[in-house]
């Protein structure tokens, strides 16, 4: 019987339960009639994706992982000069790339969920785009 609590207290002691953070990448557009389409890679990964936002509406488009953190951690807001990952993101209306190093942080606002995610929210207004 000690054998058997000795075992389970060493497998307990040595396994662990690890917690991932996970970062969301959310676009909104408020512009006031243009579809937006948002192409982008990942800064591990060769697939271009694309995803079109409709005019005020919101879509997730990527979600990375931040690596492993304590249970009641939640990612941190570590992107201080340009969001690392993506290999690059560029805007496009109607076929025409809209200007701008949409990777900067500065394009971006960042919410902690409190749930071992954050997420970083691009808004796409008229002015942004040149628009107004």
């Amino acid at each position: 019987m000690k054998k058997a609590f000795l075992l389970s207290a060493t497998i307990s002691l040595f396994s662990s339960c690890d917690y991932t953070g996970v970062y969301y990448y959310d676009v909104k557009n408020e512009t006031v009639e243009f579809p937006i389409e948002i192409k982008f890679q990942k800064h591990n990964d060769s697939i271009l994706q694309s995803v079109i936002v409709y005019p005020a509406t919101t879509e997730r488009i990527m979600k990375d992982g931040s690596g492993l953190i304590g249970m009641h951690d939640d990612p941190r807001d570590i992107f201080k000069d340009s969001i690392n990952d993506f290999k690059f993101i560029d805007l496009y209306i109607e076929g025409n790339k809209i200007e701008g190093n949409f990777k900067a942080q500065d394009f971006w606002s960042f919410i902690q969920n409190g749930d071992q995610s954050s997420t970083y929210k691009l808004k796409i207004t008229d002015s942004l785009i040149g628009l107004k």
